[in-house]
């Protein structure tokens, strides 16, 4: 789910992999990793790429049913 939504916000923003590693200081196979859901981003990467994506970054907790 996190992953498509990277993906997602990665394309309307017009950027590639590689733009948006370079922003968010990391590499392009890391951000194919974080999209295709084989790896989770930290805190501090979620918020980086919530800035380069230009999209705001909320976290919520649901209760189990």
């Amino acid at each position: 789910m996190l992953g498509k939504k990277i993906k997602t916000a990665r394309k309307a923003a017009g950027l590639t992999q590689g733009q948006l590693a370079v922003k968010v200081q990391t590499t392009k196979s890391v951000i194919s990793e974080y999209e295709n859901g084989n790896r989770n981003p930290s805190f501090e990467v979620l918020s980086k790429l919530a800035t380069a994506l230009n999209c705001n970054l909320r976290i919520e907790l649901d209760p189990k049913e």
